[in-house]
């Protein structure tokens, strides 16, 4: 999960992000969106989903796709997804009756403040076992593993 619009952002904004594909040969490239303070996106408001299909079939990290997030004084959110280097290109508006109102977001920055510290460890832990499972697969891939790695873990 990464946060285009931050809180208390002056409106209108536009932020661009790229990222890359994550299989090889992916067809398809998704992103949910979600409006909130908390840390995973499971506890924010869900909005909207998105597919992005026919992209470039390539090995894993060499198509790159670039989402534009845009927020005007309206609250009308407008999402451009294209693949880099084609003529690619989708572009979705996030109706604004499902962006809360400002009643809803006090309500949810005070749940965020509640379980902040809750959320930080559940973040911690699934960060610590994603490492684990690393070394577990480069050592299955007997790949040199250094005092350094297994240390960081512990």
């Amino acid at each position: 999960m990464c946060t285009f619009i931050p809180k208390n952002s002056i409106l209108p904004i536009k932020k661009t992000k790229k990222f890359k594909t994550v299989e090889d040969y992916q067809k398809y490239f998704g992103i949910a969106i979600y409006e909130g303070e908390r840390i995973f996106a499971k506890d924010n408001t869900f909005l909207s989903y998105c597919s992005f299909d026919n992209i470039r079939q390539e090995k894993k990290g060499e198509v790159i796709i670039k989402i534009t997030f845009e927020l005007n004084e309206k609250k009308e959110l407008y999402i451009t997804i294209e693949e880099e280097g084609r003529k690619n290109i989708r572009v979705i508006e996030v109706n604004n009756n499902t962006i809360d109102c400002n009643e809803n977001v006090e309500k949810r920055i005070e749940e965020a403040k509640n379980n902040v510290e809750n959320d930080l460890q559940k973040k911690k832990n699934i960060e610590v076992k994603l490492e684990l499972n690393n070394l577990i697969n480069d050592i299955n891939e007997n790949k040199i593993i250094d005092k350094n790695q297994i240390d960081k873990i512990r």
